[in-house]
């Protein structure tokens, strides 16, 4: 639809299907590699998954602006190919059979897991004051990086978050998911105290790439959590859920963030997102015990 548009409305429409698509497929292929993976290997899976999925987010683009010299309509023509080839390569996959009951499980919040409730609210609270990496992009044209710059800054972070995921969701089967996730959420309120305090470009290249280590040690290792609180008949419930309180969380913390820097500059903002992830670890390790983690 984007190669075909003439003008901004069927892209609007496209990108409205295109954040649709990702919502209604996330949770079920999360629930399906849940569901594919004993609970020993399931951070490791997971992990392989995010850094695969990114590692393809850098190399698609820079292989598409080398074939085709910038022109985005045949940039979006030739992705349809591969996107349609993987749509087609899920008609493939076999699940295990599933018993049909009369009445499935509710996914009523007061019916899932304690535990599971728990974890939703210390994400949700830190998701509250995690903004978008707009703002960290922001913040590099502010020091002074030009728009070339920004992307090869943002590959940078792609990059080690591609090749951390994996070694970081094995380590969570080693350890236990929340050391991990907390952990990761120590390093973003580190990361975010750094933007707000960093004048000088070297700053914002070594605060980039550890914030790929940040998103290594919680996307994919949040979304093994969440699949080992909960029995496997709501599993993609319950990663819906997830989405759902991440998204909106996001939405709102985002608007927020938007306000500080407005009225007394970057630094605000990001102090903002540090006490958010400093205080969403601090609930992670407080609400959810550890015999569960």
């Amino acid at each position: 639809m984007i190669a075909l548009a003439a003008g901004w409305p069927l892209v609007l429409m496209a990108r409205v299907l295109d954040r649709f698509g990702k919502g209604l497929r996330s949770s079920p292929r999360d629930a399906l590699l849940g569901d594919s993976i004993e609970s020993r290997f399931r951070g490791r899976a997971f992990g392989w998954h995010r850094g695969m999925d990114t590692l393809g987010a850098v190399v698609g683009p820079l292989l598409a602006l080398f074939l085709f010299q910038g022109n985005l309509r045949q940039i979006f023509l030739f992705a349809f190919i591969p996107g349609a080839i993987g749509a087609a390569l899920v008609l493939t996959l076999r699940e295990p059979p599933r018993k049909k009951t009369v009445n499935p499980p509710s996914i009523a919040l007061r019916n899932l897991p304690p535990s599971f409730r728990r974890y939703l609210l210390a994400w949700g609270a830190f998701s509250i004051a995690n903004s978008s990496d707009v703002f960290l992009i922001m913040k590099a044209k502010e020091i002074g990086f030009s728009t070339s710059l920004v992307i090869v800054l943002y590959m940078l972070y792609n990059l080690i978050y591609a090749a951390a995921s994996p070694s970081l969701g094995h380590l969570s089967d080693r350890i236990g998911r929340k050391k991990v996730l907390v952990s990761g959420l120590a390093i973003l309120a580190l990361v975010y105290l750094g933007f707000a305090l960093a004048r000088h470009p070297w700053q914002i290249w070594g605060l980039f790439a550890i914030y790929g280590l940040y998103t290594a040690a919680t996307d994919g290792v949040g979304k093994a959590f969440a699949v080992d609180l909960v029995p496997a008949d709501i599993r993609g419930s319950a990663l819906g859920m997830l989405g759902t309180v991440t998204g909106l969380a996001a939405l709102f913390a985002s608007s927020i963030a938007g306000l500080p820097w407005s009225l007394f500059g970057s630094w605000a903002a990001f102090a903002y997102g540090a006490l958010g992830a400093l205080v969403g670890s601090l609930l992670l390790k407080r609400v959810i015990p550890d015999t569960e983690a």
